[in-house]
């Protein structure tokens, strides 16, 4: 049995769920060979439409040639309404866990102009060899992205409260929650 594991984060908006709760969604695919969890917490103040933070866990199941490919992927998304972006749709957006002094991250914008995919903790970029081919470097981003993800998935799971821009998040029961689903629980045997 072959096994990948693909890490993303996103954050999503509008939210119907209480302050402080998490909500769950969960849904699989008609041949079984996909579980997905969502995680969403809505934002803490008040909003005509409410901000959300959403983590997914998804669960995918393969079979080439007779063997079964495991592929786990994780995903950090805000769903807030349009920022200012630069012109490639990356935004560097402030976050701060706690109290702690805020940082800035790198989010990809998605495709609903309203939400925002994480894909890059704070840090030096590394240094690559200039000859490598255009394949090796988007493989090597790729990786760097998962890692970043579940880095950033780590940081969320240590702190009571997130706040990114204007917006501060109760993630205090998110990773009690996150804890029972088997999908989600793959991070513990990958997470840094």
């Amino acid at each position: 049995m072959l096994k990948g594991i693909v890490a993303g984060v996103l954050v999503g908006l509008v939210s119907i769920t209480c302050h402080g709760q998490v909500k769950v969604l969960r849904d699989k695919s008609e041949k079984g060979d996909q579980r997905r969890t969502i995680l969403a917490i809505p934002a803490t103040r008040s909003y005509q439409i409410r901000p959300e933070l959403r983590v997914e866990c998804l669960h995918k199941e393969e079979t080439v040639q007779f063997i079964v490919e495991e592929t786990d992927e994780f995903s950090v998304v805000l769903d807030a309404g349009p920022h200012e972006k630069a012109r490639s749709g990356v935004v560097n957006l402030r976050v701060k866990l706690d109290d702690g002094p805020p940082t800035s991250h790198q989010w990809t914008e998605l495709p609903d102009h309203r939400s925002y995919g994480y894909n890059r903790y704070p840090g030096p970029e590394p240094k690559r060899d200039p000859d490598l081919t255009s394949d090796a470097r988007k493989l090597l981003d790729d990786a760097r992205t998962q890692s970043d993800i579940l880095k950033f998935l780590k940081d969320i799971f240590s702190a009571k409260t997130v706040q990114i821009e204007n917006h501060r998040f109760d993630v205090g029961e998110l990773r009690k929650e996150f804890d029972k689903y088997p999908e989600c629980r793959v991070y513990y045997k990958i997470a840094p």
